[in-house]
C-alpha cells in the first residue's frame, strides 16, 4: 500500500471530526443568535408593555387668580379694571411613571362671543412655558405662573353665574420612553354652590389629557 494512500486514508477522520464541529458550532450559534433575538424581544415586550401600564399622566389643577402686591383671593383684588390678570396653577403628575415636561402654555381671555371658538385661541403659538422645564416624579406636582397679555376690562356674568374670565392652555410632556403626550385644560371663572372658583369647561377640545 502506498505510503501517501495511506496518510490521507488515515487523516479522513481528522477531517470529518473538524467538518462535523464546525457543522455543530454554527448551528449552535445560530441557535443562541435565535434566543438572543427572542429574548430580546421578550426584553422590549415586557419594556413597552410596562411603559403603557406606568405612563405618566399629568393633571392641572387649582387655577388661583391672585393680587400682585399680596396673597389675596377676593375679586376687588384679582379682577381690576385696568391691571393684568395674575395667578397660578400647579401641574400633578397622577400616573406611575415620570413625566418630563418639554413644553407648555397659558393664556387668560375674556369678552369671548358665543362661547369657545371653533379654533382654540392658542393654536399655532409657542409656547410661553409658565410650567418649568422639569421631570416631575409619579406622585408629585409643579406650579406654574401666569399674566393676561392685556389689561383687564370688566367682569360680566350670564345668567348661569358664568363669568367671562377664562385661563387655558396646554402642557407637552415626555415619558421614560421618549412618547410625546399633551395635556390640555381650559378653566372658566364661575359661581357654584356659594363660592366662585375656577371649573373645567365641558368639551373635550379644549380640556383632555392624553
Amino acid at each position: 500500500m502506498p505510503l501517501q494512500s495511506f496518510a490521507e486514508r488515515s487523516a479522513d477522520p481528522i477531517a470529518i471530526y473538524t467538518l462535523v464541529l464546525a457543522v455543530a458550532t454554527i448551528a449552535l450559534w445560530l441557535v443562541t443568535w435565535g434566543m438572543l433575538r427572542t429574548t430580546k424581544r421578550s426584553v422590549d415586550l415586557s419594556r413597552s408593555e410596562f411603559n403603557a401600564t406606568h405612563r405618566p399622566r399629568l393633571h392641572v389643577r387649582n387655577i388661583v387668580v391672585k393680587d400682585s402686591s399680596g396673597p389675596f383671593q377676593h375679586e376687588a383684588f384679582n379682577f381690576s379694571p385696568g391691571e393684568r390678570i395674575n395667578g397660578q396653577f400647579y401641574v400633578s403628575n397622577i400616573g406611575s411613571g415620570e413625566a418630563r415636561v418639554v413644553e407648555s402654555h397659558c393664556e387668560v381671555l375674556w369678552g369671548l362671543k358665543d362661547g369657545l371658538p371653533m379654533q382654540r385661541p392658542y393654536e399655532g403659538k409657542n409656547g410661553n412655558n409658565p410650567v418649568p422645564r422639569t421631570a416631575i416624579p409619579s406622585g408629585s406636582s409643579v406650579f406654574g405662573l401666569f399674566s393676561s397679555e392685556e389689561p383687564f376690562t370688566a367682569l360680566h356674568w350670564d345668567e348661569n353665574g358664568r363669568s367671562n374670565v377664562y385661563v387655558m392652555g396646554w402642557v407637552e410632556y415626555i415619558d421614560t420612553s421618549n412618547v410625546r403626550r399633551r395635556t390640555a385644560f381650559c378653566r372658566r371663572y364661575v359661581e357654584r354652590d356659594g363660592s366662585r372658583r375656577f371649573y373645567p369647561v365641558d368639551d373635550p377640545d379644549y380640556e383632555h389629557e392624553e
